[in-house]
């Protein structure tokens, strides 16, 4: 995979995807491979995968039980991590974790869950306006309102997280489902 020169992800010498993915196994082994979903099937395991989407190879594999965390599974971060864009999943949302991987020069993209509620320092639709009246706002507050039809960009900053708090989010709705995708 490659990037023509005026592509913003020209920049990265590496895009790494890091990700987990369930398969429910054999019922005899529930004892080893418990599953999160026993409604499902009392056993299952989960295939971890570290993927760089520029070189095409896999950087790490790891098979565990399905209960184990996929933040457990995140390989070690190097000390650089210049020219490096992660993707990641809305299980590896913290913000030490982003914090450790800006410290390093890092860049990130990552689906956050619906559960957070950062303070707003401002909003921009789609087409460029600027919406004030959502600064100072919490997240949760103010969703409700947000329009519709246009994907809003948010600066937004957790001022409970004094290491590292300012983040960018980008909110839309999703078409046939409700919620909002961040």
């Amino acid at each position: 995979m490659a990037f023509d020169e005026s592509s913003p992800l020209s920049e990265f010498e590496h895009i790494l995807i890091q990700d987990g993915s369930s398969q429910a196994v054999y019922d005899a082994l529930k004892e080893a491979f418990l599953e999160r979903f026993s409604t499902v099937s009392p056993a299952a395991v989960e295939l971890h995968t570290t993927l760089d989407l520029l070189t095409n190879n896999l950087v790490r594999v790891q098979l565990t039980e399905d209960t184990r965390s996929e933040m457990d599974c995140l390989p070690p971060l190097p000390t650089s991590m210049a020219y490096v864009l992660m993707l990641m999943d809305a299980s590896y949302f913290e913000l030490e974790l982003f914090a450790a991987i800006d410290d390093r020069e890092g860049a990130l993209i990552c689906k956050a869950p619906q559960s957070i509620n950062p303070t707003i320092l401002s909003a921009v639709r789609e087409d460029g306006k600027k919406l004030n009246r959502y600064k100072g706002q919490k997240l949760k507050d103010v969703l409700s309102g947000f329009p519709k039809d246009q994907c809003l960009d948010l600066d937004v900053e957790w001022s409970d997280y004094k290491r590292w708090h300012t983040v960018w989010l980008s909110a839309g709705m999703r078409r046939n489902r409700s919620g909002l995708s961040l």
